[in-house]
């Protein structure tokens, strides 16, 4: 896969979306159009069905390394065989792209998020800023979760911003068994940081980088809005995510 073209700066930013989040992922790819204009967000395809409709529509996609299967035009599942497999391009990628030298910078994001604000020019900041830390991901918590270095049990995958020289043994499927024992590759990661490789990882700050619980809180509170940098629409299952994006107004397309 070429993606050199989305670099700027020795920074990449990249979703991945597969036939099932195709809609999901156009939404997302116009909020960032908007809201990231510096930045070029590197979309990559799964399978066949999601490239040639995001393509027609304008966004430049690239494909896999490795495709898989198509599974259909409904959202697949947390938890399932499919969304088991849809995670495993997602690790197998985020590894190859930690071993890139080009890739000063890196920043990974789910389909499912919507960014308000520069979030690109906010992860550069932060993994500049960052210290003792390469690595910097959101809490998947409760609110508890302080910002810092290495303060998170539960760190969310949705959003993986790195500088390299990341041990990409974090994503590195090493064991097929433990793997296949695994529901996703959240757990997997976490076990990974902080059983095994202890890697240092920067908390992101749950204000600027909120998830799922506070969907409803972000929205009624325009204090809290104004410095949300992207909200992620965790916690919902198929067709769930696209209801409540539209519910509270993020949601772009016609139909």
């Amino acid at each position: 896969m070429k993606y050199e073209s989305f670099l700027r700066d020795g920074m990449l930013c990249w979703t991945l979306t597969t036939n099932g989040y195709k809609f999901l992922t156009w939404n997302f790819v116009l909020h960032w159009r908007k809201n990231v204009p510096n930045q070029p967000i590197l979309v990559i395809c799964g399978d066949k069905p999601s490239y040639d409709f995001l393509t027609r529509e304008g966004i430049s996609c690239r494909l896999a390394d490795t495709l898989i299967e198509d599974f259909g035009p409904g959202v697949v599942a947390y938890g399932t065989k499919r969304f088991h497999t849809v995670t495993q391009v997602k690790l197998a990628t985020l590894e190859s792209f930690a071993k890139d030298p080009m890739i000063e910078r890196h920043l990974y994001i789910d389909g499912d998020i919507i960014v308000y604000k520069n979030i690109a020019d906010d992860m550069r900041t932060r993994l500049n800023d960052a210290s003792g830390a390469n690595l910097l991901m959101p809490c998947d918590h409760g609110p508890e979760c302080k910002p810092g270095v290495r303060t998170c049990m539960n760190l969310c995958t949705g959003i993986v911003g790195f500088r390299h020289g990341v041990n990409p043994e974090i994503f590195q499927i090493h064991d097929k068994a433990a793997w296949d024992a695994c529901l996703e590759d959240q757990g997997w990661v976490n076990t990974r940081l902080w059983s095994i490789l202890d890697q240092p990882v920067g908390v992101l700050p749950k204000p600027e980088y909120a998830n799922g619980p506070f969907v409803k809180e972000i929205h009624s509170d325009p204090a809290k809005k104004a410095v949300c940098i992207c909200l992620h629409y965790n916690y919902r299952i198929g067709a769930a995510k696209k209801a409540a994006i539209k519910q509270y107004g993020d949601w772009l397309l016609p139909y």
